[in-house]
């Protein structure tokens, strides 16, 4: 009572009942008038109609049992009573009246509309529901404005001909559900900005088939190759050089598979002494395994890949090289932005601010930022995917789809063309595309490798985002730490007058010491 006397003594009647009706509780987990609005009529309150507006307030004795969405003859009873008090109480005249209860049905959607990136929108959700606590708030009822990063969004996705279903799979037909996750090619994106960790776009499924698995932040696969720049970062960081040279013979490895038992397994490709900047740049699993087995043991890679952000179980063997331990995609898009941002790795953040209905501002996120590899290691790192991109495996995204900003990059595909991947970044953008079907033991088909069948997407986002943006073609800056030093061509060592010359690049004290001997005089 007494509260009630302070309401009255502080608020006019229009504001007590302008607060009654922001908040109140409408149904179907609206609270508010104008969330109503656009959850049953996909419009503002201030365009509903009279009917309209009639059959919303007379939910409100009874949300539950008088929903137009699951009671159409109660909502529309209910509205034709609101609509009579209107008139007996003189609001509205009588002709009015006759006009709006003549109207035999409401246009009521029936489905919420999923808006124009839902698998963003409900990681968001989630976000602020763990939240909600600790902001001293409630995110469905208290009319919050979240503030957030996104500026597109893209989706991927093919189709895998299987006879049987050819109609479904065609299109002529509608997928049987019992079946999707065997048969349906899914795809997964993100979009990061390195300098801040801020996620600029997210898709977690195909838009035709959407469902509540986001495959971006939930999925946990193998990335094959995409993980091996993990390999060479803890090579490079422990001061080997690029030109440092192993063989490519091969190797008979233990590893698990898609039925979760161990198998042996031998890597193909055999070329005698490769360097680590030509092994990344091939993508020739033998140099990656070797790296394991003669520089850097499992443990240390282990331990580099969860520095630099990757949160499932890697398993510390000498298969690791291969990435047959199974991550998320937000993790190595964000892993791969640290190359990128000098070493320097951004906790992902989908919010930038959250406001209360006045415009208060109840939280801003900023970044949050951990030094994970040495500048000198990281640029290097850099230069070895750019070598990937501009004349390795990522080749295609320069001279088929004109993506010709300073970038690197990593193609990923795993055993028997089950994933196909592609992460890669340039200095404002870093961003990564996972394509595979939700079971695992399903394939892509013959040789949908990461090239063919991720990279296309990423380049085309790429280009297109970096074009609509205005971004600039800005290289990498090298640290003081990193010189280039003439090398023998062939042998990577110190030259003599008589040796073939490239340039390369070290960081300072790993430069090679040793005369070359096979380019002297006898």
């Amino acid at each position: 009572m007494i509260t009630a006397i302070q309401i009255e003594r502080t608020y006019t009647k229009s504001e007590i009942l302008e607060m009654y009706l922001n908040n109140v509780h409408f149904g179907h987990g609206t609270y508010g008038v104008q969330a109503a609005a656009k959850r049953y009529f996909g419009k503002s309150a201030s365009a509903l109609t009279l009917g309209e507006s009639a059959m919303i307030i007379g939910i409100l004795p009874a949300p539950a049992r008088y929903s137009p969405v699951r009671h159409s003859e109660r909502a529309h009873y209910k509205r034709n009573v609101v609509l009579r008090v209107m008139r007996d109480q003189r609001y509205i005249t009588s002709d009015i009246y006759s006009e709006a209860r003549a109207i035999e049905s409401e246009n009521v959607i029936e489905f919420q509309a999923k808006g124009t990136a839902p698998y963003f929108t409900e990681y968001v959700r989630r976000f602020m529901e763990k939240e909600d606590d600790h902001l001293g708030v409630n995110i469905y009822r208290d009319g919050l404005k979240i503030y957030k990063e996104e500026f597109s969004q893209l989706a991927y996705h093919s189709i895998y001909p299987i006879d049987t279903v050819k109609m479904m799979m065609e299109g002529d037909s509608i997928l049987y559900e019992d079946l999707r996750n065997k048969l349906l090619v899914q795809g997964a994106f993100i979009a990061l900005d390195p300098t801040t960790g801020a996620i600029l776009a997210m898709v977690g499924g195909r838009p035709d088939y959407h469902d509540q698995y986001n495959r971006a932040v939930q999925a946990k696969r193998q990335p094959g190759s995409v993980f091996k720049p993990f390999v060479y970062a803890a090579a490079i960081d422990n001061g080997y050089a690029v030109t440092k040279q192993l063989l490519n013979q091969p190797l008979v490895l233990r590893i698990l598979n898609a039925e979760g038992e161990w198998e042996k397994w031998m890597p193909r490709n055999s070329d005698g002494l490769t360097t680590l900047r030509d092994g990344i740049k091939k993508s020739v699993n033998l140099i990656a395994i070797r790296v394991v087995k003669e520089l850097v043991p499992a443990t240390e890679v282990k331990a580099m890949a969860e520095r630099m952000g990757l949160t499932t179980n890697i398993r510390p063997v000498d298969a690791i090289a291969l990435g047959t331990s199974e991550v998320y995609l937000l993790d190595m898009v964000n892993a791969y932005s640290a190359f990128a941002n000098k070493g320097v790795l951004n906790q992902p953040f989908g919010i930038s601010k959250v406001e209360d209905r006045y415009g208060n501002t109840i939280k801003e996120y900023h970044p949050i930022r951990e030094e994970v590899l040495r500048e000198e290691s990281a640029y290097v790192m850099t230069t070895m995917l750019q070598t990937v991109m501009d004349a390795g495996t990522g080749g295609s995204a320069r001279w088929r789809h004109n993506f010709y900003h300073p970038a690197g990059g990593k193609t990923g595909t795993t055993q028997n063309w089950t994933d196909a991947w592609f992460v890669g970044f340039s200095k404002q953008l870093a961003a990564g595309v996972w394509v595979g079907v939700d079971d695992p033991q399903v394939s892509l088909g013959e040789r949908q490798d990461g090239s063919r069948v991720a990279l296309p997407a990423w380049a085309r986002f790429m280009t297109a985002a970096h074009d609509t943006l205005g971004l600039k073609r800005e290289k990498f800056e090298r640290p003081d730490g990193v010189i280039n030093v003439e090398i023998c061509s062939l042998t990577k060592n110190k030259p003599t007058n008589l040796c073939p010359l490239e340039t390369e690049i070290f960081i300072k004290g790993t430069e090679p010491s040793q005369l070359c001997k096979v380019h002297r005089r006898n």
